[in-house]
């Protein structure tokens, strides 16, 4: 059922989650959200994986999953900020992207993947994740590599700017290059999640080796 990448890509996803669990959650804003999204996220993909061998339609659950991962970041970042503005603009947009989300499926058959919907979700959290990288600041002196919120953003940033290309052409070259988008996904997606994993990782054991620090 499982290929060789796939069970690399759990062991990473599973030691992403098992060390969320270990961070501090005194040194690290939010992490209840990632804790949640980690774990939904790895039931949401076991669940893809067993409909896409039972079920004609694989894709379905990821309409469910992908606004729900959008949501949970959003109040992570929202959570992260005490800028009013910048929690007042990811409220909002949260209820717009909800809204564009409900008329795209009214009009998008589920049997696609959504790459449209994971697209909209992508641009603003990379928003978040930069504004946030640009706009917090660190007391006690600490170095910012040191700092699990700049790997969690760092982590966001190179997946989403990496999944917003591929989702762009994904579902054209599954139609019309089967072998080839099969391929793209083993090369660009799985190599993207990888990194991801790796870098969330070892953001939360700098939360576990970190003394308590603020930012702001």
């Amino acid at each position: 059922m499982f290929s060789f990448t796939d069970v690399i890509y759990y062991i990473l996803f599973t030691t992403a989650l098992i060390l969320s669990f270990m961070a501090a959650k005194e040194n690290f804003r939010g992490l209840n959200y990632l804790r949640i999204l980690l774990v939904v996220g790895l039931v949401s993909e076991l669940i893809v994986d067993a409909m896409d061998h039972f079920t004609e339609y694989p894709n379905l659950f990821y309409y469910i999953y992908i606004p729900f991962e959008f949501i949970i970041l959003s109040l992570f970042f929202k959570k992260s900020t005490d800028n009013k503005l910048l929690k007042t603009v990811i409220l909002y947009s949260i209820s717009a992207y909800s809204v564009i989300v409900i008329g795209i499926i009214s009009y998008h058959s589920v049997s696609d993947y959504p790459g449209i919907i994971y697209n909209i979700g992508c641009t603003f959290i990379l928003i978040w994740a930069v504004t946030m990288l640009f706009t917090f600041e660190v007391k006690n002196g600490l170095t910012l590599i040191k700092l699990p919120f700049f790997w969690i953003c760092t982590g966001l940033i190179i997946l989403y700017s990496g999944v917003f290309f591929y989702n762009s052409v994904y579902n054209y070259l599954l139609e019309e290059q089967t072998d080839l988008a099969k391929r793209l996904r083993i090369l660009v997606n799985l190599n993207l999640n990888y990194l991801f994993y790796i870098i969330w990782s070892y953001a939360f054991i700098c939360s576990i080796r970190l003394k308590k620090y603020s930012i702001q």
